[in-house]
């Protein structure tokens, strides 16, 4: 196991299709769940103001209208809020049928439940993939990254947000998190860029970990005012030497309390 806590290999993105087949089974509801069977959208997400800052800005630039639009695991879609105006057509892949809706604050969107295999229920390409803390989800990520890749136009955009440090140890059970999840590693993760052919226009290191547990005790959240967001991304840069993925000795635990504990990359083909 040490070279998965170590974050050269990506525990899960070597199984046999069996044991790919188990982990989606097991992991389909696993985020609908946690959320304790929500039905209301409307305050679900809790990432806005910071993924503006770190991914939508950066596509917004180019002042371009999305005609084709796919989400991995978007659940209530709440996320496309902020370019809801620049999409024509939404799809969007994910296996928690509770989720499925038929529009989204009045636009039409198009649900799909997804492979276990990881191979996309569908043949065209698009502008514009959004996958948001769905990866470390998933055991077949190396898959999953391709056919982002496959899906994409030339020229088009993937924006993936995901955390970078391990969530505990995976092989127990763990408080707050479903079965299977654990963090994409940023160096394993960037070389799977390279071997797929991808281009990172854009990474950005987030959500510093000590904010992240004063928030939980005061129970807010600084990455909801741009204050916080600002003042996240200052501390985050001094700290972006900090790549623990998953602590192994006691001075390494010390450390994961100043550390970014999450990637935004922009991505495209």
């Amino acid at each position: 196991m040490e070279e998965f806590f170590t974050g050269r290999k990506l525990y899960g993105d070597d199984f046999t299709s069996d044991e790919i087949q188990k982990w989606f089974e097991e992991e389909k509801l696993g985020y609908y769940e946690l959320g304790e069977h929500r039905t209301d959208p409307s305050d679900s997400f809790g990432y806005e103001k910071i993924t503006i800052l770190y991914l939508y800005n950066k596509i917004l630039k180019t002042n371009r209208q999305f005609h084709k639009v796919l989400g991995i695991g978007s659940a209530f879609g709440e996320e496309f809020l902020p370019i809801l105006n620049k999409i024509d057509e939404l799809t969007i892949l994910e296996p928690a049928e509770p989720f499925h809706r038929k529009e989204i604050n009045g636009h039409p969107v198009t649900y799909l439940k997804p492979n276990a295999d990881g191979i996309f229920p569908l043949k065209e390409k698009f502008d514009l993939i959004i996958c948001f803390g769905v990866l470390h989800h998933i055991p077949n990520v190396s898959k999953i990254l391709q056919e982002i890749r496959d899906h994409l136009v030339s020229g088009g955009f993937a924006l993936i947000r995901e955390p970078s440090i391990s969530l505990g140890d995976w092989r127990k059970e763990r408080k707050g998190v479903t079965k299977h999840e654990r963090g994409i590693p940023i160096k394993w993760f960037k070389q799977k860029l390279i071997d797929l052919e991808l281009k990172l226009i854009g990474l950005s290191r987030a959500m510093f970990a000590l904010t992240g547990k004063i928030d939980r005790i005061l129970k807010r959240s600084s990455f909801q005012t741009r204050f916080g967001v600002v003042m996240d991304w200052c501390i985050c840069k001094i700290f972006s030497w900090n790549d623990i993925y998953h602590p192994r000795n006691f001075f390494q635990k010390i450390f994961t309390y100043l550390q970014p504990t999450a990637f935004f990359a922009v991505v495209t083909r």
